[in-house]
């Protein structure tokens, strides 16, 4: 037996330390389990509680009412210009006739040229000042309504809670007219949007109501 003291000793000493490894790792804290990839979204599909709407500018302009009454002004002011225009011209082609019809060498003929000279100067410093006119006009024009556009949009997303309103146009191309295919497809933002998502025609009804 006394023989087998440091023996026993030995192996409760073995078995303690294999012991408290065991305990040691059992408490170690486990590895993170990997992070699942996130879900793949459809194609097509909106973020949840995203609401959208889609306008049609071009049948907004051909609808407004402030829009037709200042293409009709705009059609208004190049009528008498053209009308202005005319009658320098006609003023120019009489005294052309005048001027040929003259001696040579004349005192009339220095005098005619001069009045010729004079009316065609009044010519282009008239037709300069009214298309100077008619481009700010359509500047203006533009500005105004496009403003007005805007915040009739604004308004009518903030009452209906909407987040994004896009724009939206006919995307049919001539088949006369193929440059068209590069405009459209320059300035194409939305390609399809179901009906529900159009607001054209209450932004059409709220412009006019505001003008």
């Amino acid at each position: 037996p006394q023989r087998l003291a440091p023996l026993a000793a030995g192996l409760l000493a073995a078995m303690t330390l294999a012991l408290g490894a065991a305990r040691a790792q059992e408490g170690a804290e486990a590895p993170a389990p990997a992070e699942a990839p996130p879900a793949e979204v459809a194609p097509g599909a909106v973020a949840e509680g995203v609401r959208l709407a889609v306008v049609d500018l071009d049948k907004i302009l051909e609808q407004s009412d402030r829009w037709s009454d200042s293409q009709e002004e705009l059609l208004r002011r190049q009528e008498n210009l053209r009308r202005t225009l005319d009658k320098y011209e006609r003023q120019v082609r009489l005294l052309r006739s005048e001027y040929d019809n003259l001696p040579p060498g004349t005192e009339m003929v220095a005098e005619t040229r001069g009045k010729i000279e004079a009316t065609l100067r009044e010519y282009q410093a008239a037709k300069q000042k009214i298309e100077g006119e008619i481009r700010e006009l359509r500047v203006e024009s533009l500005s105004e309504v496009f403003n007005q556009i805007n915040d009739v949009i604004t308004a009518y997303a903030n009452e209906h809670q909407i987040d994004l309103v896009l724009k939206k146009q006919d995307l049919t191309v001539s088949a006369t007219q193929p440059a068209e295919l590069g405009v459209i497809v320059a300035t194409a933002d939305v390609l399809f949007a179901r009906e529900r998502f159009d607001i054209t025609r209450e932004i059409v009804r709220e412009l006019n109501a505001r003008y």
